[in-house]
């Protein structure tokens, strides 16, 4: 049986079988709650609510929708230049270098300085390199070194941009950090492990 109660929304009261309770799982009021967790699709999207969240949502789209294009071009531009699948396969090994290294340092730098900062001079030096890089194709002056050089620098750029920008989720959603800290067991006062 259906009826609508406060706020206007309409509810299941009764019924019975496997029909009436998914019916009534979907009749739920939107801020209603069981035990501890919310029925509705929208905690998948909770966050977006948040405006420096959703700044940081879509500009970690556009620079992920940037590599992949970089990836593409880089790896065209490379195989045109040389016409070698080796030098295919040594641009995409070069661009593994600097993560593989450089990662447990650019976690340090994302948990002691600035994020922002971090992300935003990342962003700026690959706009940098984006801009020498199409300058030399353009002047028809490009040589396979320069994709070399452009791809390592891109790529220590990008391992301090990614500790830092994941850090940055738990910053940008107010209570995260707080309620991440609790399912980890080092309660509110920020510890950072055994060590303190």
């Amino acid at each position: 049986r259906r009826s609508t109660g406060r706020r206007g929304r309409t509810t299941v009261s009764s019924g019975s079988g496997a029909a009436a309770d998914i019916a009534r799982i979907l009749a739920r009021p939107a801020d209603r709650h069981e035990g501890s967790r919310t029925w509705t699709w929208t905690r998948a999207v909770e966050a977006l609510r948040h405006r420096e969240f959703r700044l940081l949502w879509f500009g970690q789209a556009s620079t992920s929708m940037a590599t992949w294009m970089d990836q593409v071009a880089r790896g065209w531009l490379i195989y045109e230049l040389t016409n070698s699948t080796v030098h295919l396969g040594l641009v995409r090994g070069v661009q593994a270098i600097p993560i593989l290294f450089l990662s447990p340092l650019a976690g340090s730098f994302a948990d002691r300085y600035s994020r922002k900062m971090q992300v935003l001079v990342a962003q700026v030096l690959d706009g940098l390199m984006y801009a020498i890089l199409a300058l030399l194709i353009i002047a028809d002056e490009i040589q396979p070194w320069h994709v070399y050089a452009t791809a390592f620098g891109m790529a220590v750029v990008q391992a301090f941009q990614l500790p830092a920008r994941a850090a940055m989720v738990a910053d940008a959603v107010p209570g995260a950090g707080a309620r991440s800290r609790r399912r980890s067991g080092r309660g509110d006062r920020g510890e950072s492990g055994p060590g303190g």
